[in-house]
């Protein structure tokens, strides 16, 4: 093998090893699994596309590998964050957020949206509808979170909001207590669950003859709950 081959595979390896040390780093970090996982599949576009050692090389990819402002400004997110875990700099370049109108769904089209997919599928879409409270919140309901007396559920504080109790029906707290109690928190835990939700929202747009559902998203949900307070 060449050197030049050999210093190839060398770089490889280091950054392989990285970025797994980084993804430890992260879930240390108290970072969700969805989070670990976008930010390493980014990094990892990142240095296939261009060289990860080389911010200026990284800013490249950024403006021209990625169409989005939205995967724009995640991708410089997940790249300073890396940068700051293996004690890099760069001067990051900035991408303004696209103010977008926000989609709500008729009843008919939100109520398909909820009935969709398996049955903790439907109680998780069912729990977000009626609590308002934010994906991430919701993966980490625990059994100890459910007041079934008061009729409440203690929603845990996440980065963007705090923690608060919210009266939920007693139906939901029927199909709460309904699920497999095998583990801690109430929901499976699943970093393919956003993934899933638009795979089924792609048929209901196919069933229906209706592209509108593929505008619906998990926090929809949150935001036709919004509007109704």
């Amino acid at each position: 093998m060449k050197e030049k081959e050999k210093l190839a595979l060398q770089e490889n390896n280091k950054t392989k090893s990285n970025l797994v040390n980084y993804a430890l780093h992260l879930k240390k970090d108290g970072k969700s699994d969805a989070t670990i996982e976008t930010y390493t599949k980014l990094l990892r576009t990142l240095d296939k596309q261009g060289d990860l050692y080389d911010p200026e090389s990284v800013k490249s990819v950024i403006a021209f590998h990625y169409k989005s402002k939205v995967t724009k400004r995640l991708a410089v997110c997940a790249y300073s964050s890396y940068l700051n875990f293996v004690g890099g700099q760069w001067k990051k370049p900035k991408y303004r957020p696209e103010h977008k109108q926000v989609f709500i769904p008729t009843e008919e089209e939100l109520q398909l949206a909820i009935n969709s997919g398996t049955k903790e599928s439907v109680i998780y879409s069912v729990f977000l509808y009626e609590t308002g409270a934010r994906d991430n919140e919701a993966q980490r309901l625990e059994w100890t979170d459910l007041d079934r007396e008061r009729m409440n559920v203690t929603v845990k504080a996440s980065k963007n909001g705090d923690s608060r109790i919210v009266p939920i029906s007693e139906n939901l707290l029927d199909l709460l207590f309904s699920l497999p109690k095998d583990k801690e928190t109430v929901f499976s835990k699943s970093v393919k669950r956003t993934a899933a939700f638009h795979n089924r929202m792609v048929t209901l747009a196919k069933k229906y003859d209706n592209p509108r559902f593929k505008k619906i998203h998990l926090h929809t949900f949150r935001h036709v709950r919004a509007l109704k307070e």
